[in-house]
Formats: C-alpha cells, sequence, structure tokens
C-alpha cells in the first residue's frame, strides 16, 4: 500500500491491516485491546509509526475512564467484539475497531462474523468513543439529554425502593410521592444545567472531574433503565391517582408517549 497521505488514510490502513490478522489468525491477541498509536506529528505527517496493542482486562469504558494518555500518544483506541442487533436479521457477532486521534481525526470499522469489514462515515457516538476522546483530553459532543430526563429517573428510582418496606406497607399519595422528586418545579428544572450539576459531582467524584458536560450528562442519563421501565417499577409502591399523576408529568415533559404503561 502507498505511504498514507493523511491521519483518516493511516488509521483505515492500520484497522485494515490488524483485521487482517485477526482473520487469518496471525494476531498474537485477540479482543477486547487497547490500540496506541505513536509517531505522527500534528501535522499529519507519517513518521516512524509505532502503533502497540495491549489486551484489556474489562471493558474499555471501564478502564480506561479516568485515565488520561501522555502527550506522546497521538492516538489511542480499541478493538472490541459484541453482537448486532437489527429489526429485520437475527443478533451476528460483530468486532468494532475504534480510533481517535489528538488532530480530531476518528474512524471506525466493524465488521459482522462471515461479512465484509465496513467503515463507518459518520461520527461515531456513545461510551466507548466518549471515553476515547476524554483519554486525549478531546471534547466530547454537547450532551444530548435533558435534565429532565435525568432527574425523573431518580425520582422513580426513589419511589421504587419504596417497595423494600414489603407488600403491606401503605401505597404512596401523590402528595408523597412528588415530595420525593428532587426539583418537580419546571422553573428549578431551568435553572439547573449540566455544566453546573457536573461541577458539583466533580468536588466528590474523580469520575466527574474527568469528563466533560457532554460524557458526563449521557453517563448519568443512560446509566438507568428506561423510563418505561422504572415507571413499572414505581408503580408498585404507587396509589392508582398518585401514578396517574406520575404519568402524566412524564408526559408532560416529553419522557412518555401519553400511554399508559402496564
Amino acid at each position: 500500500m502507498d505511504r498514507p497521505a493523511d491521519t483518516a488514510a493511516l488509521l483505515r490502513f492500520l484497522i485494515t491491516e490488524m483485521d487482517e490478522e485477526l482473520e487469518s489468525g496471525r494476531a498474537r491477541a485477540t479482543p477486547p485491546l487497547l490500540l496506541r498509536l505513536d509517531g505522527v506529528d500534528v501535522a499529519c505527517a507519517v513518521g516512524g509509526i509505532d502503533l502497540k496493542v495491549k489486551p484489556l482486562d474489562g471493558h474499555p469504558a471501564q478502564v480506561l475512564r479516568c485515565f488520561t494518555a501522555p502527550a506522546e500518544w497521538f492516538g489511542v483506541g480499541v478493538l472490541t467484539g459484541g453482537w448486532a442487533h437489527s429489526p429485520d436479521a437475527e443478533k451476528a457477532r460483530v468486532r468494532i475497531a475504534s480510533m481517535v486521534c489528538r488532530d480530531g481525526t476518528e474512524l471506525a470499522a466493524v465488521r459482522t462474523v462471515g461479512g465484509e469489514l465496513q467503515f463507518m462515515e459518520e461520527r461515531g457516538f456513545g461510551n466507548v468513543i466518549d471515553t476515547l476522546r476524554r483519554v486525549l483530553g478531546l471534547a466530547t459532543d454537547p450532551p444530548d439529554v435533558t435534565i429532565a430526563e435525568w432527574l425523573a429517573k431518580c425520582w422513580l428510582l426513589v419511589i421504587a425502593k419504596q417497595a423494600k418496606r414489603g407488600k403491606r406497607s401503605p401505597k404512596l399519595s401523590w402528595s408523597e410521592a412528588a415530595a420525593l422528586h428532587p426539583a418537580l418545579d419546571a422553573g428549578e428544572m431551568a435553572a439547573m444545567s449540566w455544566e453546573r450539576v457536573r461541577q458539583l459531582y466533580a468536588e466528590r467524584s474523580e469520575e466527574a472531574a474527568w469528563m466533560d458536560d457532554g460524557m458526563f450528562a449521557r453517563w448519568q442519563v443512560h446509566g438507568y433503565p428506561p423510563v418505561e421501565e422504572l415507571l413499572r417499577r414505581a408503580s408498585r409502591r404507587l396509589k392508582p391517582e398518585a401514578r396517574r399523576e406520575v404519568e402524566a408529568v412524564l408526559t408532560r415533559w416529553g419522557l412518555l408517549d401519553g400511554a399508559s404503561v402496564g
């Protein structure tokens, strides 16, 4: 192959080479793997390219959280295995390679068992790519989840925990359930921001201090089950009228479609 002209071409070359080694059985290590790229300067000039591969003991987003790469690391990536799901096909085993570089270049590719290696044309998203960006000190995408959703999930979890009191304990009225919400008033929620919330958490959490606002917001919201599932759990501890009021509030905040959750 010709000398890669820029960082994007270099990443495509490296991912293709790793994929071919894994497919042929020549690879000495198997996913999950940490990929470290040195020997490339910020002007995208390819020097003595040095790609190091290290096995990871656990999920990359967990293992790499709170880690900041040394300045000599130009790029970082992971090679993982998993399952892909689609509405019109059975789940399939896949191998995913994701790489991020200090100049902002990113590239990801997926190979389905029995299929071809496919490079992703769009910018990546998710916990792993957020983690790789923060490892290099790069910004993640802005928050795409709301404070209201996060507070709603916290609220439903608190209500659901009342179930530990036993089946015979009195169920909660609407006023009792409302009192458990950390900021039921819409004005209070509007005054909050992910930046301020993260700053407060960062005073006592190394993870929050290491993240930026976008990653922190997604980490908080996606770390809980969906609202519908949490509402089912919480409903066991609510009187019928209280459940209706809770559903109405969640619908008003755009977190339910208006249909009752069974």
